[in-house]
């Protein structure tokens, strides 16, 4: 199977490549290394835009990769009016990155969903 994918099994696997972080555009432009990529003026730019727009953030209290505490940080940075905030909803769950493998978290992400989408 490898060989049909093209990938080496044998090469060396880097949990996290501090080499790759540093070469990746986290800006714009010509900026690199920086330690984080903000999506908050994009996601006002977009709620602007299109006053149809919703959005429903999940987050896991205990992701490592982007916790609630993180969304609450780019939410809170959203240049917005206050109004076209009431279009967003942010949910935790006590699990982490992947809350629906925990079945309580499941549960809970499938009623938010199903709320939200009968707004």
């Amino acid at each position: 199977m490898s060989e049909q994918l093209g990938v080496d099994t044998q090469a060396r696997y880097e949990v996290l490549s501090h080499e790759a972080h540093r070469q990746w555009n986290w800006s714009r432009g010509d900026a690199k290394g920086n330690s984080f990529a903000c999506t908050s003026p994009d996601l006002s730019r977009a709620l602007l835009r299109n006053p149809r727009l919703r959005v429903l953030i999940a987050s896991g209290h205990h992701d490592l990769g982007t916790p609630c505490g993180a969304s609450d940080w780019s939410l809170a940075r959203l240049e917005v009016p206050p109004e076209v905030l009431t279009r967003v909803q942010h949910h935790c769950y006590g699990a982490g990155h992947m809350m629906y493998g925990r079945e309580a978290d499941m549960l809970k992400l499938k009623r938010d969903l199903g709320a939200w989408r009968a707004e």
